[in-house]
């Protein structure tokens, strides 16, 4: 015959538990003297739900243990304020008890003191069962204390003396209570579908031995975390009371009554569940229970789950796939009934369905900084392609979950694509969200070009955070203008005929932004007339200029003394009789559009 299984797991943490069913009280005298109180009794009229047995502990611990439900593994925290000088001259040693839990808790303790040279040291006073991982220093004192559990069945008490200069100005006493704690289980006329949870306590040698034949516990003992099974045989006659021991380190912790109303019914016994199929979208999944059932007229029911949530109207043995189910974990439930026997549950075989949940950049968005992508997908078995991206150019090499931004990404986007596929196939794709790197993305002057205006400045730019500030300098040519360092700039005469360009950079914090420069502005002027040649009778004197913009219009005058020399227009000049004993010059004027012409003479060559 098949037995009802309880699997026991010991939390943590504690919760006030609901009570279900009431045990009559007579059963438990008989057992152990004094049972817990329990709530109105179970309906098992309806054998097909399930019975959610809930723990329920001795009235003259439930008190505490609903305390321990809003402060699971809680850190208490004793600080005293001492003058240690004035508590050492005058011997008055001060006291603070500390009310340590039963399942052991670390508490930090501070005493300070006015010396910050001063030693001290804390001392273990006469319990082994307080631990200190240290025990010394220097100026104010601050230790953790850690209680082990308490296995004894006796309340105890422990003290740490805090000790400056070798001489005792206070102590902490621990008060801990008996580890000690029943819990009762109730199972109706038939078997029930246990819900318990995952209890860790930690690493202790640990036994559970049942007093009754017809529970068993597997396994038995063990090191390490407690988990055991209970099984409980069919119940062919009255209502009995069993219990099972749980020991830590050879101390009784926890006594688990198990109680039976009555005969019990076996359950269903089938065979696995395999659910096969491709994890892809679209694809359909088709759930399979190996062999008969025991009974074989019973029936399965389907509930497909995504993740741990149940998919609506997904209660066939098949299921299709669906945009949601990407990324996500598939599993069925398969319920098998008959009529004469308990109900019984398995669940398949998982099916990690193709997809990619996350892809966040995380990082400080400025130039040198390194940014990284937390990606998650599913199955873990394929290896995504992953492509980061300068706006919509992709960046060559930068295939990885990190990537170093450098100088060609200020002030631009940055996202990555990710791409995923399975066998057969279509790839299935996720962008990331944007990330705009720190910088100035563009500088345009704006203003007339002629000497008494004012440029402006027009500037983009994106700053991670609000600390950012811009800075100016304003160029002739390749040279910094002296004082220009504002985003307007006032023409004068030096500027004449020279090319002009602002450069701005942005800084937030210790971080510099790669400079940005802006268009270029030429001044209408004249910066260079040089006459050269012989000055011989004969001889063809050459005018060279330099001016700019290189679109404006030059003219020529070439002057014999004051007086203009008829038809001499050009750029140069051949000498003749009326030259000697002349000084020639040339006058060029620099025109363009609406704006001032600009007028430069040359240097003077006299003809002997």
């Amino acid at each position: 015959m098949t037995p009802t299984r309880l699997i026991l797991s010991i939390p943590t943490t504690r919760r006030r538990l609901r009570r279900l069913a009431a045990l009559p009280l007579a059963a438990a005298l008989a057992v152990v003297g004094t049972m817990p109180s329990l709530a109105a009794e179970a309906d098992p009229a309806d054998p097909a739900d399930p019975v959610d047995l809930s723990l329920v502990t001795e009235a003259d611990s439930a008190e505490a243990d609903s305390a321990e439900a809003d402060s699971a593994e809680a850190i208490d925290v004793e600080t005293i304020t001492l003058d240690a000088t004035e508590a050492i001259a005058t011997q008055d040693v001060g006291e603070t008890p500390v009310t340590t839990d039963r399942a052991g808790q670390t508490h930090s303790l501070t005493v300070t003191t006015d010396d910050p040279n001063e030693s001290w040291y804390a001392e273990n006073d006469s319990s082994d069962w307080l631990a200190m991982s240290y025990n010394s220093g220097v100026g104010t004192a601050i230790f953790p204390v850690r209680s082990l559990i308490n296995t004894s069945g006796a309340t105890r008490v422990g003290t740490i003396t805090v000790y400056f200069s070798g001489v005792a100005a206070w102590r902490f006493v621990f008060t801990q209570a008996p580890q000690l704690a029943t819990y009762v289980y109730w199972f109706p006329t038939r078997s029930a579908e246990i819900r318990t949870e995952n209890w860790d306590i930690g690493y202790y040698d640990w036994t559970a031995t049942s007093d009754v034949p017809w529970v068993t516990v597997s396994p038995s003992s063990a090191y390490g975390p407690v988990y055991f099974q209970v099984s409980i045989a069919r119940n062919d006659g009255h209502p009995r009371v069993g219990h099972v021991d749980l020991t830590l380190n050879g101390g009784l912790w926890r006594r688990f009554f198990i109680n039976q109303d009555g005969p019990g019914w076996d359950p269903v016994v089938f065979g696995n569940v395999t659910v096969t199929g491709t994890g892809v979208v679209g694809q359909t999944l088709t759930a399979t229970v190996a062999g008969e059932p025991d009974p074989w007229h019973a029936e399965y029911a389907y509930q497909w789950f995504r993740g741990t949530s149940t998919i609506s109207g997904a209660t066939d043995a098949t299921y299709q796939l669906q945009a949601a189910d990407a990324g996500k974990d598939i599993v069925v439930k398969v319920t098998a009934s008959a009529e004469g026997a308990d109900s019984a549950v398995k669940y398949s075989n998982h099916i990690q369905v193709l997809g990619i949940n996350k892809a966040v950049i995380e990082g400080t968005a400025e130039v040198g900084e390194t940014l990284s992508l937390d990606l998650a997908y599913l199955p873990a078995s394929v290896t995504p392609s992953i492509q980061w991206f300068r706006n919509t150019s992709p960046i060559a090499g930068a295939n990885g979950l990190t990537y170093t931004l450098a100088a060609a990404d200020a002030a631009q986007d940055i996202s990555v694509k990710i791409s995923a596929a399975v066998a057969g196939f279509p790839a299935v794709v996720k962008y990331s969200n944007h990330l705009r790197v720190s910088g100035i993305i563009g500088v345009n002057v704006t203003g007339t070009p002629a000497v008494g205006n004012a440029l402006g400045s027009s500037i983009t730019y994106y700053r991670a955070t609000s600390s950012g500030v811009l800075h100016y300098q304003w160029y002739r040519g390749t040279t910094a203008i002296s004082g220009a360092t504002r985003g307007l700039y006032t023409l004068v005469a030096a500027d004449a005929g020279r090319d002009l360009v602002l450069k701005v950079w942005m800084t937030e914090g210790s971080y510099t932004s790669p400079v940005k420069y802006s268009n270029h502005v030429e001044l209408l002027g004249i910066t260079q007339a040089v006459l050269s040649g012989q000055p011989t009778v004969g001889s063809t004197l050459t005018l060279a200029v330099a001016y700019l913009p290189a679109n404006a219009s030059l003219t020529y005058v070439w002057y014999r003394g004051t007086s203009v020399i008829s038809g001499a227009s050009g750029t140069s000049y051949r000498l003749t009789q009326a030259d000697k004993g002349q000084d020639i010059v040339v006058k060029v004027t620099a025109s363009q559009g609406n704006l001032t012409p600009q007028v430069k003479y040359s240097n003077h060559i006299v003809v002997p």
